[in-house]
């Protein structure tokens, strides 16, 4: 995606050819037109012609000395002389300028343009056509993006971005650009900010977002603003997918969280998609398109995740068919539970297990619950996996606590589709009596990520769910609705610190103060605080230093299935917390 030094030819007329204009056109002056061109003769008249009539022009000469035209300009218009491109850049307006035999010699490539301008070139004809032309795009100019280095009040939006891109990456010469990268970036809590906070806090936020954007881009790369909530850029010579990757890991970071102007923490819920050029497409559209697939696996593996186009990820054959045997797993009760177990970080007792749902397809072989989850809420078939899993948790709790285990906490997943049926406390209550497991011994966790539109209905439900008994934790806390506001009225246990905070803690002081402020939070409204994705021994002594009470992570334990945690009781039962391969307590 590199500049060009492309040369800017404003000769005099040569009489005979052009001669001056007679006034400036009816389109308003400061469009900008692009000239590209070989040898043409009327070039320098012609960049005259226009420059007096008003327009911003420049031109491109096109040989083998070149490498691309100007980066820092989209153009309203293109001016083209056969040979030297398509001349339609994504939806860019343009004028092909054959002599009469190579009009006459005709081409398939004659359609794309919008008008045809014969060589030789008359003066009074050339502002008409491109005055016609340039009236059919009201308000272009404000949309389109200032140089690289000025100021950019607005953002540009998608199809300046696509026409920008276009020429970065040689779409109108036979040229190649060097390696470079499409990321989308979207800040899913935006919509919850508005709704909580008010639209102008929401606005505060995507502002901030955009400034820190802007601050991660060199001069040359590109950045618009694609959606409400969404953002596109064009990373400039990327050496590969680890670079890619590298560099989105670090702006997803730098968005975790704003402050409202009340100084209120506001988490944006961020994720981003990546592709690459010219690996994975070679024009704008297709690389915005794989990394907008790309967002889509971040978005279904949890806030804060960034994601690589991968050719393989998820195509639309296998997307049916697991969607179509998923029904059948379902009524089979093919799905299987495994249990991540949690611990008290200054003993390394367990004290609980989460359980997780696993899918083994026959074909596919182990399916993500990041791929198979969506699927089954667009199939609504949330609730009826949501009872299934709750029945076979608690009778798996129970069972342990008959073959004389201490009793721990059994912690289920609620989807927003359980939640809000009307059936679930009874359910609740029918599975436990089923299963003769005492009801405070069953956690359910409802994610921050649930949409909260009736607050009433919602903490009405929390309260019927604690008047049988049973706790409620908040999964993913701190990347969704967090707000003092909304935890004083939910009857809460537990705060499960979402692993995002957890896996930065170390080396990021943002993570950190956020870690400890839930915390001091958990312990100033009484509730447990436990940190999800504890992965190496500097996170779990730092959270153990800071006072929080609980974990799990792949340190402690991977999920396994029931048998693998009995054998882990096992060891643990009676034996200090090392014997069982957990963390050894300090101190």
């Amino acid at each position: 995606m590199p500049q060009s030094s492309a040369t800017l030819m404003m000769g005099k007329a040569r009489r005979g050819i052009l001669a001056a204009p007679a006034r400036r056109p009816e389109a308003g002056p400061g469009h900008r037109i692009l000239i590209l061109h070989r040898r043409l003769d009327e070039l320098s008249v012609l960049v005259s012609l226009l420059g007096a009539a008003g327009y911003d022009v420049q031109c491109q000469r096109i040989d083998a000395s070149e490498v691309s035209p100007p980066a820092d300009m989209v153009p309203d218009l293109l001016l083209v002389q056969p040979g030297t491109g398509p001349g339609h850049v994504v939806s860019i307006p343009s004028i092909l300028m054959p002599t009469e035999a190579e009009l006459a010699a005709g081409g398939p490539g004659m359609a794309a343009y919008d008008d045809i301008l014969v060589r030789p070139l008359r003066p009074a004809e050339v502002l008409a056509r491109v005055a016609a032309i340039l009236r059919r795009l009201p308000g272009r100019v404000a949309a389109r993006p200032k140089a690289a280095g000025q100021p950019r009040p607005e953002l540009p939006d998608r199809l300046v971005f696509e026409a920008e891109l276009a020429l970065r990456l040689g779409m109108t010469v036979p040229l190649q650009a060097p390696p470079g990268a499409v990321l989308v970036i979207t800040l899913d809590r935006i919509r919850e900010i508005n709704t909580v906070f008010g639209y102008p806090a929401g606005d505060v936020a995507l502002a901030e977002a955009a400034r820190r954007l802007q601050a991660c881009l060199s001069p040359a790369e590109l950045i618009a603003r694609i959606g409400t909530d969404t953002f596109a850029l064009a990373l400039d010579r990327i050496a590969g997918p680890a670079e890619a990757a590298a560099r989105g890991d670090e702006m997803v970071r730098r968005l975790q969280t704003v402050r409202s102007e009340a100084g209120e923490v506001l988490p944006l819920g961020v994720v981003a998609g990546i592709s690459l050029f010219p690996a994975d497409a070679r024009e704008p559209e297709g690389l915005l398109r794989r990394a907008s697939h790309a967002l889509q696996e971040a978005r279904n593996a949890g806030s804060g995740q960034v994601r690589l186009f991968r050719p393989d990820g998820q195509p639309l054959q296998r997307r049916v068919r697991l969607s179509r045997d998923l029904h059948h797993a379902v009524r089979r009760n093919a799905l299987t539970l495994h249990y991540q177990p949690q611990i008290m970080l200054r003993t390394g007792a367990i004290c609980g297990v989460e359980a997780l749902l696993r899918w083994t397809h026959p074909q596919f072989g182990a399916v993500p619950p990041a791929s198979f989850i969506p699927l089954a809420a667009e199939a609504g078939l949330m609730c009826a996996i949501g009872r299934n899993t709750l029945s076979v948790a608690c009778a798996q709790a129970a069972r342990w606590q008959r073959a004389g285990y201490r009793p721990m906490r059994m912690a289920v997943n609620l989807s927003p589709h359980e939640f809000y049926s009307e059936s679930l406390v009874q359910d609740v209550a029918t599975i436990l009596r089923e299963a003769d497991l005492e009801p405070h011994w069953l956690e359910l966790e409802i994610t921050e990520a649930m949409p909260l539109d009736d607050l009433a209905g919602a903490i009405r439900i929390m309260g019927e769910l604690k008047r049988i008994g049973v706790s409620l934790a908040v999964d993913d806390f701190g990347t969704g609705w967090s707000s003092l506001a909304y935890l004083r009225h939910f009857p809460l246990d537990r705060l499960k610190i979402d692993r995002s905070f957890t896996r930065d803690v170390t080396r990021a002081a943002d993570a950190a103060a956020i870690t400890r402020t839930v915390i001091a939070l958990s312990g100033n409204l009484d509730v447990a605080c436990l940190a999800e994705g504890i992965e190496d021994p500097e996170q779990l002594e730092w959270l153990r230093s800071q006072g929080c009470s609980e974990g799990q992570g792949y340190l402690i334990s991977r999920p396994m299935a029931a048998d693998d945690v009995t054998r882990l009781l096992d060891l643990q039962h009676g034996r200090a917390a090392a014997t069982a391969g957990l963390p050894a307590p300090s101190g």
